[in-house]
């Protein structure tokens, strides 16, 4: 198994995976991630290289426990990753313990980040705010996300030869960072995601038999069909 972080390291191109390596990575990440919050667990720090990936099946196995908890959580993390509510109490110097609820919202700002990392082979702009570690640079970064999140000009996927499809797929991204939902419905947004990039590929090859254009879309768009459990 590799981390996640060598196998965005692989590649300097802005899109380093396609589709369907994309969306199946996603998919698994979901899975474990659901199966840790339906145990009351909120992991804490969520970043890529603490995302391990097979690098022939893509199965997705979490590591590094260390500051999970199930209760009265003590928050601090992986600066980048972090949620701005754990940024606003680390700043500040707060105390506060954060439920496990509170916790598991976070994560999902952080697999936010870690999708987004995947899709666009980089962090939001914003992030270069932050080098490392560094604390002083919390309150611009915090200034970052208060403003782009909430008007949606946080993102920007596949800026050259974009299609509709990598559209949605921002889009899935966006819905992440700014609404948070829980992973179920997460689930189940990926995996109609995953159904429409299917019908995609049956249409290529249709066409691609019928000896008719195959689509507007990049020839390296599709490459084969997603199968998930």
């Amino acid at each position: 198994l590799k981390m996640l972080k060598d196998k965005l390291e692989q590649s300097s191109n802005i899109i380093p995976l396609s589709r369907n390596v994309l969306l199946t990575i996603f998919y698994n990440i979901l899975h474990a991630i659901d199966k840790l919050h339906k145990l009351g667990i909120g992991h804490g720090d969520l970043k890529p290289e603490n995302i391990l990936i097979n690098p022939k099946t893509y199965a997705i196995q979490i590591i590094d426990f260390g500051i999970s908890c199930m209760s009265d959580c003590k928050v601090s993390g992986t600066l980048l990753y972090d949620s701005p509510e754990i940024l606003d109490a680390i700043i500040h110097g707060s105390k506060k313990l954060f439920s496990v609820e509170e916790l598991q919202k976070s994560d999902m700002f952080s697999l936010g980040l870690i999708f987004y990392k995947l899709a666009n082979g980089e962090l939001p702009s914003g992030q270069s705010i932050l080098k490392g570690q560094e604390y002083s640079g919390i309150p611009k970064l915090l200034d970052y996300y208060k403003i782009n999140l909430n008007s949606n000009r946080l993102f920007s996927m596949y800026n050259e030869n974009s299609s509709p499809f990598d559209e949605k797929i921002n889009t899935f991204i966006e819905s992440i960072l700014i609404k948070r939902p829980d992973v179920s419905q997460l689930l189940d947004n990926i995996k109609r995601l995953i159904e429409e990039y299917n019908k995609l590929v049956e249409e290529k090859a249709r066409r691609i038999q019928m000896k008719t254009s195959p689509t507007l879309l990049s020839p390296d768009f599709m490459t084969s069909p997603i199968r998930i459990d």
